[in-house]
């Protein structure tokens, strides 16, 4: 029975890990955007998502996602909010309104009180015009001239609990050379070994020692850095990490 569970876990993982992206970048043939992403479940399967793509060719959605909970529950879930959300994501341009037709169905029909906290954005790739809302979501990160900083967080609330629940959204100029990053809170929430968080200080910090790399570059190195923070010690959340820079001429 065991064996046999296990088998259905690995399968359950290899399709979960089927509905995201998966190029390394995930525009190898743009030069005007750079985009890379990393994921990593604390079980067999996990509640984090992420996605990005072309809405049309001047214009990149992207989005961060992190349902409540762990394992099964959390992975159906989740492939129910990525479904929703690349729906709207083709029939929308304003964030906040996305977050609001999303939010009704997943409320619809949730006896069990799930929820996800999502981030998402539109980007113009020819002005660098960003527009971004966020529901229960960590802010994501700035990077511009070796800096990192905390964007502020529009006004959401937790996706699939409120009814007719409001979001706003925020706008930013992301000039070339300049990055955005959005991660979920298993990277800022990771412990170590005397349960000290990674927190919003280290994320910083090594962002900053990282602004100039490129999308993949900064993905890994904020990765190694929770791992060396956790000293190998298993992540007790998902943690996910999205990167979108606009590369320098």
């Amino acid at each position: 029975d065991l064996e046999y569970l296990q088998q259905e876990l690995d399968v359950a993982r290899q399709l979960q890990a089927s509905m995201l992206p998966h190029r390394e970048p995930l525009f190898p043939e743009r030069s005007d955007i750079d985009v890379a992403a990393r994921i990593a479940s604390a079980s067999a399967v996990g509640g984090d998502l992420y996605d990005a793509f072309l809405v049309d060719p001047h214009t990149l959605f992207f989005c961060v996602g992190d349902v409540s909970g762990h394992g099964i529950p959390a992975a159906l879930f989740m492939a129910r909010v990525v479904g929703l959300v690349r729906i709207t994501a083709m029939g929308v341009r304003a964030p906040e309104l996305l977050l609001r037709q999303v939010n009704d169905p997943l409320r619809e029909g949730n006896e069990v009180n799930m929820f996800v906290t999502l981030l998402c954005g539109f980007l113009d790739t020819g002005s660098g015009r960003l527009r971004y809302a966020a529901g229960g979501h960590p802010p994501p990160v700035l990077l511009q001239r070796n800096q990192a900083t905390l964007l502020p967080l529009p006004r959401g609330a937790l996706v699939g609990v409120f009814e007719q629940a409001a979001f706003e959204a925020a706008e930013i100029t992301l000039d070339e050379g300049n990055t955005l990053l959005c991660y979920t809170d298993g990277l800022i929430e990771a412990p170590d070994a005397d349960d000290a968080e990674f927190g919003d200080t280290c994320l910083l910090a090594h962002a900053t020692q990282h602004a100039a790399d490129d999308a993949s570059a900064l993905v890994d190195a904020l990765r190694d850095a929770v791992t060396g923070h956790a000293g190998g010690l298993p992540l007790p959340d998902d943690l996910t990490l999205l990167a979108v820079r606009r590369p320098p001429r």
